[in-house]
C-alpha cells in the first residue's frame, strides 16, 4: 500500500484504498469520506403532553461518519413541568434511521427518579429526531421510562449515544 499525493492509500493493485475527503457524500470508490462534526440542543418532553421545558443551559455535540452519528448529551440545570407518557430526547443533529436500536453509554443524572433495580437505556424512533427512555423491568421485558420521572427542577441529564441515520 502508499499513500498517494491527494492523500489516499493504494492498494497494490491500484485500486482505490481508503481516502478521506471533504465531500459530502460518499463516492463510489471511497470510504470514510462522510465526516461531520457540530453542535445542537437537546431537549426533554413526554411522549404524550410535551410538558414545559425551560432550558437552564443544555449543549450537546455530535460526530458524524457515513450514515453512524455519535452525540454528547448535556442537558444541564434544566426544567420539565407537566409532561406524560415516555421521557424523550428531541433536536438530535439527524433523523434516526429505519432501525431504531441506539447504543447510550452510561448515564450521570441528578434529580431524575429512578428504580435501581432497573436498567435504563435509550432507543430511537424511526425517522425523527428523538430517542425515547425504556427502563428493563425483567430479564424479558421492557417498559417506557416515564416522563413523570423526569417533571423537576434542576435536571442534570448526561450521556453518549450512537445511532444509525437514513
Amino acid at each position: 500500500m502508499r499513500i498517494n499525493s491527494s492523500g489516499a492509500i493504494v492498494l497494490p493493485d491500484s485500486s482505490p484504498g481508503i481516502q478521506f475527503g471533504t465531500v459530502s457524500s460518499p463516492a463510489s470508490n471511497t470510504t470514510l469520506d462522510d465526516y461531520e462534526e457540530g453542535t445542537f440542543t437537546p431537549y426533554l418532553a413526554g411522549s404524550s403532553v410535551n410538558g414545559t421545558f425551560t432550558d437552564g443551559g443544555s449543549t450537546g455535540k455530535y460526530t458524524k461518519i457515513g450514515r453512524s452519528v455519535t452525540c454528547n448529551i448535556h442537558i444541564e440545570n434544566s426544567t420539565l413541568s407537566g409532561a406524560s407518557g415516555a421521557i424523550r430526547v428531541l433536536g438530535l443533529p439527524y433523523l434516526i434511521g429505519a432501525d431504531p436500536y441506539a447504543i447510550a453509554g452510561s448515564m450521570m443524572l441528578y434529580n431524575v427518579i429512578f428504580n435501581t433495580a432497573y436498567i435504563q437505556a435509550w432507543y430511537g424512533n424511526p425517522n425523527t429526531d428523538n430517542i425515547y427512555g425504556l427502563e428493563s423491568r425483567s430479564g424479558t421485558t421492557w417498559a417506557n421510562w416515564s416522563a413523570g420521572d423526569f417533571n423537576n427542577s434542576s435536571l442534570y441529564v448526561f450521556f453518549t449515544i450512537t445511532y444509525q441515520t437514513t
